[in-house]
């Protein structure tokens, strides 16, 4: 399989890594699942800063009742990076086949608590897993996520293999086999 690039020269640690808060980074779409992390936030007292936009954003506004989750609207890539890096955890609870937003925040130095099911189970190298698309499931993460420590310089490496030199590398090397004669032949 052929990954999709990721942009280690720009993903990246920062200065200061792992803040006081969590952080999720999405479209506000409903397959991606928001709604059980702010749920989920809601009864955690925990700080939760959410970015992104989308046809939900009412909803999830709304879902809100802890005065400790924050809505940044969409992030320029810039910023995105520093809240990646500045983030205790990245959550991510949708079920992808794939996902850039762990690669993007591992690349940064930051652990994720995923939902393990689909393309986070490629991609997830440093961080848990929550089996079950809830509010619960979610909140048991965290509490667990607590408990362990990860060492943040070496997550960068984790997922060097990810990075945009390996796609071009792999995508050549595929372009090379489907050309060569013994595949044209059937062999």
């Amino acid at each position: 399989m052929i990954y999709p690039p990721l942009d280690t020269g720009f993903f990246k640690p920062e200065s200061a890594p792992g803040g006081d808060y969590y952080f999720i980074v999405s479209a506000f779409v409903p397959y991606k699942r928001l709604d059980i992390v702010i749920e989920a936030f809601n009864d955690l007292d925990r700080r939760l800063l959410v970015a992104g936009r989308g046809p939900l954003e009412k909803k999830y506004k709304n879902l809100r009742k802890s005065e400790k989750i924050s809505f940044l609207g969409g992030v320029d890539d810039a910023a995105l990076r520093k809240l990646y890096a500045g983030a205790r955890a990245v959550i991510f609870p949708a079920l992808e086949d794939f996902g850039i937003v762990p690669l993007e925040a591992q690349a940064c130095g930051t652990p994720v608590i995923a939902f393990g099911s689909g393309g986070a189970l490629e991609s997830v190298k440093t961080g848990i897993f929550f089996n079950a698309q809830t509010p619960e499931a979610v909140k048991k993460a965290v509490l667990e996520f607590e408990l362990k420590t990860f060492e943040r310089r070496e997550i960068p490496g984790k997922v060097a293999a990810f990075d945009k030199s390996h796609f071009k590398n792999q995508l050549a090397a595929r372009v090379r086999q489907v050309m060569s004669p013994e595949f044209q032949r059937g062999a």
